[in-house]
């Protein structure tokens, strides 16, 4: 018989004929495959692109340009930029953003030349350098004034803004500055305060966001030199700097033009982006380490002036800016400060072209913060992207010896100025405070070791013969007092001599020798270059490696691939395979020394292996492809099941965020014993995405009947506000027939729901229920346009829409002045809850809020929903197609394609990252001053955790923030059967500790009602073309309606559980006990129709795997026996 049939009768001898065939591999073959294996994955994780260039030909990627399309600045300069319209090719053995970047910071390869410093004085005290290179230095064209510059020289001057610990000596920046001057035009770096050499003088520290002295350099410029045309180039965070200053400024900055390289854009993004991955976290521990360098030198201020053991201790640029950046420039967090500066918030000002540069593997600023849409909608920018570059690197050729970037920006600049698109300042401003005189000497304080980009801090205290060995030697190198940046005295000299040579030789233009500059390159890094050397070598001659390895290790080759030569092909037959044969020398190999005999024949070995593993019955392929299925999804799912399990059930503990002093905190939430316990979650629901479906598609809602009174708002809009009282929960008649009384006492709860959500999602019923029983008054604010209500004008509601909550809360005060008013908002309502505290501050009659799974920054809410908001949009088609692009809404495929093409039209927002920053909560929520509990979960699959605003929550006393570890997106199920949310008990056992303390909040100012005011409709419903509501399912109606479509929409209702004619005479129809538990099962599985299908099939199939495991094990019976042979026997 068959060799594989003879060994599926044993598959036992089969799995350990494998196991000792896998023992006889010789060891080097297992290396071998772990070092392939770790090529693969390191070539993963450094991003690494050879063979993708490789395989294409090495064609290089497309410029990506994002521009409007009546921009001038493109049709008129960037159009006649080849660069630019060309195709970007990276240095072959540099294909890789972290090689990119680690290399320019490292080596760079940088020009050699000398610059002129001038120092600085600022108008609030503080000093810094200016240097300068004239082309002059590097034409080795003599001038008769002494390399300076006449006031009525025509010469353009280029200002640049180094990046972060970045000054005049950095590789990057000496590639700018050498190509730039040879370009025809006069370079000057503004160094930051306390960088390049200079000692700070006055308490003001330089940030991603400090305009202060980029503008008095530009005024002084100006106003000395009026003839020479202005124009700047920023780096990283001197980009921020930059972008951020010409939107301050508008059109009355005298500048000509403009470039932003690698600028971060959004620093808030950047900061999560940056501490996210595992090799981001490299470059955020590098870029700490040079922060707290630049902190040492200056450790004098910094220790008075910020938290100094903090600054010691810091992990990330996060922590240095808290304890630093945030303490010195008087920030209240640090979320406020990347948020105040960051330049995506006033790109849309620039009134000068401006050409921004990044690419999109960038490993330190983030693609996901570049703002496309600001950039396509002003007409002075022009944005210039590219698939590779990394981080201010952007290598070509063969050899990596020049910057792609740097040429591009010389061919802009070239082209704008000789264009009449040049920007002219309208408005002259004199000096004025901005005004500084350029000394041309250096200022004689404590000065610092300058390395060439490498600052070691020196003493504070500085002697005499210090401070003059320091001024002679800016002095020995020419009048106008260069600054060598060398390491020590001998290696200045050197560096003097070779600069003087170069002048020698052609002025600097040419430079040294071939050789000299080789010399030079290699020893002034130190022992850096041998490991670039290393990195060179190892690269370059791997085929010659390669060749020796394979005449090493011939003869091992030889044993595994047998030579073919001398050896007679075997003539085919047809004969089939003994068995008996093949059993009688499988038990030979088990009887004899196994792993001996096949180490002498390796080949043998692999083909045993894959006879073997054909020998393999079927169906334990079919079982470990759907174990490995099962692993994926229960990682993709991100289920907890296991973990849950092994730590015995648990639950999560709650983490509370809150100021140390807040008297919230100590007085009312210390009193929750839901907020200090643990949540667990249901069992069968371990996953936030289970978590978040079941709480949207079933739910298990309780049953009631809400009483409707329509609200007319001061523009004429109208939205229904659905009540639910005490009274109708608790089965007590009241002799107003259940309406409140003018001095009725008791809790009013405003509801606040979610995105294209209702009074009649299940989330909403449970909270509004729930609430309900311990003793208050409910009402639910539904969105316009929502709960079956026609809009009745161009207003809608967005993730920022405010006037709605106010108009109404200000109305229920009036009314209702006996009565506490406290607010819960749900996820997008919980944005605009926020959003309302922080405007109104102090003057809102609220005495308490609850903000539940808030998105907190709207530009990190672009996930899921798409297909609810299409859904919304349809039902008012006729308002959407004439105010907004309904054919862009039609094709929308997430919420930012949706908000482009109808909110940012009918809200008037200039693009979707506008109306994003604008309406985001985290903005508002340090002006809280209402006692706000916010409660989130981390796996939330909706609103990203990165959103929280930790700080902002940690500083307002007023507010404390809940977080659990699971939780989903407005479900926290809790219990065996999930039929109750943990965070419904939490936010009413908030509310009544609230109600019980001191600590309510007063309004202060009481403010008539004015443009707010609005008619509360009691017991009527408006007749105007409503819609069919089918509890979460929205379906428009025709236009015309007859009485006839009213009445089937009312017996809809019916069916659901919203009684329209209850609501219509203000009368409750749901029993005060509710119904029986089965009435709520048959309710519940009728009400999702073919939904409910799926959801049983998945509680059957939960519920049910123990029964099918058992009956497996019966029907597999006696294959299990005959893999395990052992089993069943005595």
């Amino acid at each position: 018989m068959d060799c594989c049939e003879a060994i599926l009768e044993t598959p036992a001898i089969t799995y350990k004929l494998i196991f000792k065939a896998a023992i006889a591999i010789p060891l080097w073959h297992y290396l071998v495959g772990i070092l392939f294996v770790c090529i693969v994955l390191l070539y993963n994780f450094l991003e690494i692109h050879f063979f993708q260039d490789l395989f294409t030909g090495f064609r290089g990627c497309p410029i990506s340009l994002t521009y409007n399309p009546s921009s001038e600045i493109y049709h008129g300069v960037v159009s006649k930029c080849k660069t630019l319209h060309g195709r970007y090719l990276v240095t072959p053995w540099l294909s890789s953003p972290h090689l990119q970047t680690s290399f320019i910071n490292f080596f760079g390869r940088p020009p050699v030349f000398t610059y002129r410093r001038q120092m600085f004085h600022a108008s609030d005290g503080g000093t810094f350098a200016l240097d300068w290179l004239m082309h002059s230095d590097v034409s080795g064209v003599a001038v008769h004034n002494n390399h300076s510059i006449d006031k009525d020289d025509t010469t353009p001057i280029v200002v640049i803004i180094p990046g972060l610990t970045s000054d005049s000596a950095s590789h990057y920046m000496k590639h700018l500055v050498f190509n730039t001057a040879k370009h025809g035009w006069n370079v000057v770096v503004s160094n930051h305060r306390g960088l390049g050499g200079v000692s700070v003088t006055t308490d003001c520290f330089y940030n991603a966001g400090w305009t202060v002295d980029l503008r008095e350099v530009l005024n002084y410029l100006h106003q000395q030199y009026p003839a020479a045309p202005l124009l700047i180039v920023g780096t990283s965070i001197g980009a921020n700097v930059l972008v951020k200053y010409l939107g301050e400024d508008g059109e009355n900055v005298p500048i000509a033009g403009a470039v932003a390289i690698c600028s971060p854009w959004d620093l808030l993004i950047g900061s999560r982006f940056i501490a996210r991955r595992l090799v981001q976290k490299f470059y955020d521990r590098a870029l700490t380490i040079g922060l707290q360098g630049y902190a040492k030198l200056h450790e004098t201020r910094y220790s008075r002036l910020a938290n100094w053991e903090g600054i010691t201790k810091s992990r990330s640029i996060r922590d240095f800016d808290t304890h630093a950046t945030c303490l010195v420039g008087n920030y209240e967090t640090v979320d406020t400060y990347y948020r105040r500066c960051s330049s995506s918030s006033f790109v849309g000002k620039v009134s000068v072209p401006l050409l921004c540069i990044s690419a999109l593997d960038d490993p330190v600023c983030t693609s996901e913060a570049i703002p496309w849409d600001e950039c396509r909608a002003n007409k002075n920018v022009v944005l210039a992207t590219t698939q590779h570059g990394g981080h201010l690197a952007f290598f070509e050729g063969i050899t990596g010896s020049s910057l792609w970037w740097v040429r591009a920006v010389n061919e802009f600049l070239e082209a704008l100025l000789s264009s009449s698109f040049m920007h002219v300042q309208k408005q002259e401003e004199s000096v004025g405070p901005h005004s500084a005189e350029i000394q041309s000497s250096i200022d004689q304080g404590p000065y610092l070791n300058v390395a060439d980009g490498m600052v070691a801090a020196m003493g504070n205290e500085r002697t005499d013969g210090a401070i003059n060995t320091t001024s002679e030697e800016h002095n020995d190198h020419d009048s106008n007092k260069i600054v060598p940046v060398t390491e020590n005295k001998d290696e200045r000299k050197s560096d003097i001599i070779a600069t003087d040579a170069a002048k020698n030789d052609g002025g600097g233009a040419k430079g040294s020798s071939l050789v000299q500059r080789t010399l030079h390159q290699l020893s002034r890094q130190n022992n850096k270059s041998i490991w670039l050397l290393a990195y060179i070598a190892f690269i370059s001659s791997w085929p010659v490696v390669g060749a020796a390895l394979g005449f090493l290790f011939r003869r091992k080759f030889k044993k595994v691939i047998p030579r073919k030569k001398g050896k007679a092909k075997r003539p085919k037959t047809n004969r089939p395979i003994d068995s008996s044969i093949f059993c009688l020398k499988i038990k030979s190999l088990f009887s004899m020394d196994c792993c001996e005999a096949i180490l002498e024949m390796p080949a043998m070995t692999y083909k045993l292996l894959f006879k073997t593993a054909i020998a393999i019955p079927l169906w334990h392929y079919f079982l470990g492809v759907l174990f490995v299925c099962i692993v994926l999804l229960y990682n993709f799912l991100e289920i907890h099941f296991l973990q849950d399990l092994f730590t015995g059930f648990p639950g999560c503990p709650v983490f509370l965020t809150h100021n140390p002093s807040s008297e919230i905190y100590h007085g009312v939430v210390s009193k929750c014993k839901t907020l200090h316990g643990r949540y667990l979650v249901t069992p069968w629901l371990s996953s936030p995405h289970f978590q978040t479906s079941f709480i949207h598609f079933f739910g298990r809602p309780p049953m009631f009947t809400y009483r409707r009174q329509m609200f007319h708002a001061s523009d004429g809009g109208t939205f229904a506000l659905d009540w639910l009282m005490h009274s109708d929960v608790s089965g007590v008649a009241t002799q107003n027939n259940h309406s409140i009384a003018k001095d009725d006492t008791t809790p009013i709860a405003v509801m606040i729901p979610g995105l294209t959500s209702d009074s009649a999602n299940p989330y909403m019923k449970h909270l509004v229920f729930n609430t309900a029983k311990h003793g208050w008054n409910v009402v639910v604010i539904n969105h316009r346009g929502l709960g079956g209500v026609s809009v009745t004008s161009d207003c809608f509601n967005n993730g920022g829409w405010t006037e709605d909550v106010r108009e109404v809360v200000n109305c229920l005060h009036q009314e209702y002045s006996a009565a506490r008013l406290f607010i819960v908002g749900t996820s997008i309502g919980a944005n605009v809850l926020v959003k309302y505290l922080g405007e109104d501050g102090e003057n809102v009659p609220v005495a308490g809020a609850v903000a539940i799974c808030s998105p907190w920054d709207l530009l990190l809410y672009n996930r899921a929903l798409t297909s609810g908001l299409q859904g919304y949009a349809k039902l008012h088609e006729t308002r959407y197609s004439r105010l907004a692009n309904w054919e862009g809404i039609t094709k929308s495929r997430s919420i930012r394609d949706f908000d482009t093409h109808a909110t940012c039209l009918v809200g008037n927002y200039e693009n979707a990252d506008t109306y994003y920053r604008r309406c985001s909560s985290s903005s508002f929520i340090g002006k809280v001053s209402v006692p706000l509990l916010c409660i989130n979960s981390l796996d939330d699959p909706v609103c990203s955790v990165e959103a929280i605003p930790w700080d902002e929550c940690r500083a307002n006393k007023n507010i404390v923030l809940a977080t659990t570890q699971h939780g989903g997106h407005l479900a926290f199920f809790e219990g065996i059967t999930g039929s109750s949310l943990w965070w419904v008990r939490a936010v009413n056992e908030f509310l009544e500790a609230l109600l019980s303390s001191s600590f309510m909040h007063v309004q202060k100012k009481k403010e008539s009602i004015g443009p707010h005011s609005a008619e509360i409709q009691s017991s009527s419903i408006d007749q105007g073309p409503y819609l069919n509501v089918a509890d979460e399912m929205v379906a428009g109606m025709g236009k015309e309606r007859t009485d006839s479509a009213i009445n089937t929409t009312s017996e809809e209702h019916n069916e659901i559980g919203i009684d329209v004619d209850a609501v219509r005479n203000s009368e409750v129809s749901a029993d005060a006990k509710g119904p029986s538990p089965l009435q709520r099962t048959l309710y519940q599985l009728s009400r999702q129709n073919k939904k409910s299908i799926w959801l049983l099939a998945y509680i059957a199939l939960i519920s049910s795997w123990p029964v099918v495991g058992v009956a497996l094990g019966f029907l597999f019976k006696r294959k299990f026996k005959r893999a395990l042979p052992g089993i069943g026997r005595k």
